[in-house]
């Protein structure tokens, strides 16, 4: 294991971004202090060979190209790759800030923690973000505190605004669920927290997050919805177990996933008897919902066919909606 940092980039269909992100990094900072690994999931567009590109023209640049299983098995495939003594997950359509690899090697030196978390920044043009070095600062931080960064939207439950010890995720064997087709970023942060024994924190942003609503997880189906209950659901019995003083900042999320859920799935879905008890045995706490969810958590409690009526007005609403839109995008 060497002491660099493994930046593990999964690749599907980014070329029209790609070349900024890999720009951002190989262009910005000394080429010692990492190696990028490029999984290409079975890419339709010049992604593979914009990868294949830059891996010819530098020597710490790796290429690996799959067919297309998703962004879980793609990630676990680069960090079976990689030979740093940090990981990086980040997306090809985001942006590191400039220097943010000589920044976090810097900041990282000689450090024996597990889990080093910064911020980040939204944008939607290149243009928004500084071309400066940011000057940041490393603290240490308890356990306690970085579980409540998971629930912070300045800081949330994503991979890419975090180092983790390869050490870490290969000796426990923390993986990305390749099961999962939505939030299983937050499964795997909650499992590597779970694992780790020290945290650091750079209250500065190195990350810039491209808001693309055209994107993957901008899409809905019926067992991403199962997903991200379940996901919520985890980790807000692990806090109220271990963490209790952030129960309620994750309580509300948790609900609104699993009530999304009950309304596609039925008694016979394995997970329902679980999910549906939550709902049933914080029956107290569901008072301090917002109005249309404690309506919901009432209806289901007491009345099933409210309930269910409820989530059938809901799906002839998004019916509705998407048709309209649908013809607005034929007209124009």
């Amino acid at each position: 294991m060497k002491d660099l940092i493994s930046i593990i980039i999964p690749v599907y269909n980014r070329g029209n971004f790609l070349v900024r992100c890999l720009d951002s990094i190989v262009k910005n900072n000394n080429h010692a202090h990492f190696e990028i690994i490029l999984v290409d999931d079975g890419s339709t567009d010049d992604s593979g060979n914009i990868c294949d590109e830059y891996a010819s023209k530098n020597y710490n640049i790796r290429v690996a190209h799959k067919p297309n299983t998703g962004v879980s098995e793609t990630r676990n495939l680069g960090l079976s790759m990689s030979i740093g003594k940090w990981v990086w997950f980040i997306d090809g359509d985001d942006i590191p800030f400039y220097g943010a690899v000589d920044t976090l090697y810097e900041q990282t030196n000689n450090c024996k923690d597990d889990v080093v978390i910064f911020t980040y920044k939204s944008f939607n043009k290149d243009t928004d973000l500084s071309s400066k070095r940011v000057k940041a600062c490393r603290q240490t931080i308890s356990k306690e505190d970085a579980i409540g960064t998971l629930l912070d939207m300045d800081y949330a439950s994503f991979p890419w605004n975090k180092l983790f010890s390869r050490k870490l995720l290969v000796d426990n064997k923390i993986k990305f669920p390749e099961n999962m087709s939505m939030c299983e970023d937050m499964e795997f942060c909650f499992h590597a927290y779970d694992k780790a024994k020290s945290f650091s924190l750079i209250s500065e942003p190195l990350y810039g997050y491209r808001q693309d609503n055209n994107s993957a997880s901008s899409s809905t189906s019926k067992k991403r919805y199962k997903d991200a209950a379940i996901a919520n659901y985890d980790l807000c019995c692990y806090i109220e177990q271990n963490y209790p003083k952030y129960f309620n900042n994750i309580f509300q999320n948790t609900v609104i996933s699993i009530v999304t859920y009950l309304h596609r799935y039925n008694c016979n879905d394995s997970r329902y008897s679980e999910l549906s008890g939550f709902i049933s045995s914080h029956k107290k706490q569901c008072k301090t919902l917002s109005h249309r969810y404690r309506i919901e958590t009432s209806a289901f409690v007491y009345n099933k066919i409210v309930f269910n009526f409820i989530g059938l007005v809901g799906e002839i609403a998004r019916y509705v909606k998407n048709t309209k839109q649908g013809e607005i995008k034929r007209e124009k």
